[in-house]
């Protein structure tokens, strides 16, 4: 029989089903992690895990979102801290993608081949209002690049998407070669900076790129 919880011990538990089940997801990976550890993990019944979250898909959602608005919090103070230049754009770009990849939740979510089929599992509704709040979030920070004429009027959801591609070249390291796939992601931000920003100086003509041969 499931006991019962009262409303502090249900906020107490919430609490730590997330913190304990980032960890957790981190370590071995949202496949082979059960229901039955993160529970144990609490301090609850495998039973009771239910009165929380409707699955396991559905926990780890929680963090991945939870995540991703640390990141675009993160992002957003990056921009309004960053010089108004190509230069600046770049280095906001560069950045958020080292972010992205130094994140465990989120990489594994975009990247390992385990998390293929998760968001399938996710309620249809709560996926629209996860992927209008990354909209909305690219629209409010394109807005304040075009008004600062950093960058061209170029619809949110293509930078996002093309910032959703370049993080998934993490899954061909490998075949582009770890030891130049640095190089590559270089390259390709510096590109894309050059193509989007209204005016400046071309990133691939200033300073020392290191994808540069030297004459």
């Amino acid at each position: 029989m499931t006991r019962s919880f009262s409303d502090a011990e249900k906020r107490d538990i919430t609490k730590q089903l997330l913190s304990r089940g980032r960890e957790l997801f981190e370590r071995y990976g949202l496949k082979k992690t059960s229901v039955e550890e993160l529970t144990r993990a609490v301090g609850i019944g495998q039973g009771s895990f239910y009165i929380f979250f409707a699955s396991k898909e559905e926990l780890f959602f929680e963090i991945l979102d939870a995540e991703e608005r640390k990141l675009r919090e993160h992002i957003a103070r990056m921009i309004s801290e960053s010089p108004r230049t190509k230069r600046g754009f770049k280095e906001v770009i560069t950045r958020s993608f080292h972010l992205m990849n130094e994140n465990a939740v989120i990489k594994n979510a975009l990247v390992d081949v385990e998390y293929s089929r998760f968001f399938s599992r996710i309620p249809e509704e709560r996926m629209k209002i996860h992927l209008e709040e990354e909209n909305e979030f690219a629209a409010s920070i394109m807005k304040q690049l075009k008004s600062s004429g950093v960058i061209r009027n170029v619809r949110p959801e293509v930078i996002t998407g093309l910032l959703f591609g370049l993080f998934l070249l993490q899954e061909h390291k490998i075949q582009i070669g770890e030891e130049i796939f640095p190089l590559v992601i270089d390259l390709i931000i510096d590109t894309l900076c050059d193509a989007l920003a209204v005016e400046g100086e071309s990133n691939l003509l200033t300073g020392n790129p290191s994808y540069l041969m030297e004459e």
